[in-house]
């Protein structure tokens, strides 16, 4: 949706070109097989509200499946209709998601170390805070960032165009990262995930290292343990300690503000158009689903 929408943004041109649809592929496979991969690696039962692909076809097909994924894009876009210079570009995009992806999912596994114990001692969270948002930015947001650049690129706009539209999408990835965070605590609708999944995999998220500014030192040690060594008796419990700082609420309002600043500065270069009516519906949509 969002190759199309930015393709519209500056062709101003609803109908779908012939051909689209291969075009259209690449960032759907980019994200099929990364969160194939990502359950494996995080151990997560449930995506989407069904068994993850491992647990339903086995983890060896699992990770054949989600490797093949990322280099089917190559396949489909040689089909594409394309001059050979744009497809190059487009290349050079998808393969850089695809790094930045990994580098980030490397991030996420290592863990922030000994950045939570200065965390807890402290109070100060700000350097888990910064930490977060790089795995954000790696994971979500650069893959979020090459739909607008391929979007932009099918529609021969200006770089700096592009470039200022690209800025955009990684603030808005960002920002749908930290309320992915807070729907894990709050959970989501249908069941589609478990609540609190990521304190169950004894994951650090945005909503709980912002939680150590607001409670005593105690409170602090006793969520890093619960993090560190989770049941879901103790999720429970770290789930209402979390809450009651109001950090879970303080994460969307801050990815609202992220969201509205970012706008605030893309929108002069868009012209008055249905696409720009949509993309920010779609930026507003993100930040305030509740699955």
């Amino acid at each position: 949706y969002s190759v199309l929408l930015c393709r519209e943004l500056w062709k101003d041109d609803r109908r779908e070109p012939v051909g689209i649809h291969n075009w259209l592929a690449l960032p759907e496979l980019l994200h099929a097989g990364s969160l194939i991969i990502d359950d494996i690696q995080d151990g997560s039962n449930v995506r989407r509200g069904h068994p993850a692909v491992h647990l339903e076809y086995g983890v060896p097909l699992g990770i054949n499946a989600g490797n093949l994924a990322y280099f089917l894009g190559e396949t489909v876009a040689q089909e594409a209709d394309a001059p050979d210079d744009v497809k190059l570009k487009i290349y050079a995009c998808y393969f850089e998601a695809v790094r930045a992806g990994h580098i980030g999912q490397a991030l996420d596994l290592a863990g922030p170390g000994q950045l939570v114990h200065d965390a807890v001692e402290s109070g100060d969270p700000d350097a888990l805070l910064e930490h977060l948002s790089l795995v954000y930015k790696l994971k979500t947001a650069v893959p979020s960032q090459s739909a607008a650049r391929i979007g932009g690129l099918l529609a021969e706009a200006p770089e700096d165009w592009i470039r200022g539209l690209e800025r955009y999408f990684l603030e808005i990835g960002i920002a749908f990262q930290m309320v992915d965070d807070a729907l894990d605590m709050e959970g989501f609708e249908d069941n589609r995930k478990v609540r609190g999944g990521d304190l169950l995999e004894s994951k650090w998220t945005w909503p709980a290292a912002l939680a150590l500014s607001r409670l005593g030192i105690e409170d602090r040690r006793k969520l890093a343990a619960g993090i560190e060594s989770p049941s879901q008796a103790v999720v429970e419990e770290l789930l209402a300690m979390i809450a009651g700082t109001g950090a879970i609420a303080d994460t969307k309002t801050r990815a609202h503000a992220m969201s509205n600043t970012a706008w605030k500065a893309v929108r002069p270069q868009l012209r008055d158009s249905h696409a720009v009516v949509r993309l920010r519906a779609l930026s507003r949509y993100l930040l305030e689903r509740r699955r």
